[in-house]
């Protein structure tokens, strides 16, 4: 069974359970206790066998239902920076845009937590930035995803009112980007300007 086909098995018997749950919900308690037993031993044992299987499953439950977000962030984090800055001193940093931008996705199914979801955003690109500052100069491409990722966060951030927490980091990667090209400085000033201004002096 793939990722995916476990996370929709998770999805559609959690749903079930609540669905059981609501038809029966006028019945006398014991009928509702012999109605509903054999499905909820079943789907605890295969939700346990998942959990044991699968790690995005472990994830899920780790940050949800275990309240260890944190943990789970780590993981994703230490994703991006592999792809900018492996750990080993003697490894190229393979810089794949694609995986790191994956583990944003993956991250977003499974956190229960906006700080740190716009945390993980930022995150990206400011790896991003700090690796063209070391490597110079990239491409197009690669300014373009750091870029909406950046905007992205930005969005995020406003629509949620976390902007005086965010506002020294967004306002550091714009700060750190003045020497790019591409137009990439500007853009992400002109996004700046658009969503922490009035946050500046705070």
């Amino acid at each position: 069974m793939s990722n995916i086909c476990a996370n929709n098995y998770l999805m559609y018997g959690s749903r079930l359970l609540i669905y059981f749950h609501d038809i029966t919900a006028g019945f006398a308690g014991n009928l509702l206790d012999i109605l509903i037993a054999p499905l909820t031993r079943t789907l605890i044992d295969e939700i346990t066998d998942l959990y044991k299987k699968f790690n995005d499953v472990k994830s899920y439950y780790q940050a949800s239902v275990f309240n260890d977000d944190q943990g789970v962030l780590e993981k994703y984090k230490q994703i991006i920076e592999h792809e900018f800055f492996p750990k080993s001193i003697h490894a190229e940093p393979p810089c794949r845009i694609s995986v790191a931008k994956r583990a944003i996705a993956d991250y977003k199914k499974l956190s229960c937590s906006d700080v740190n979801l716009a945390d993980i955003m930022f995150f990206y690109v400011e790896c991003g930035v700090s690796f063209t500052n070391d490597y110079g100069d990239i491409d197009e491409r690669f300014y373009n995803s750091m870029a909406s990722v950046y905007v992205n966060a930005c969005i995020f951030i406003h629509k949620n009112n976390l902007e005086s927490m965010f506002q020294p980091r967004a306002l550091a990667i714009v700060t750190d980007t003045s020497n790019c090209g591409w137009g990439f400085h500007d853009y992400l000033r002109d996004s700046y300007d658009q969503f922490f201004s009035d946050f500046d002096d705070e």
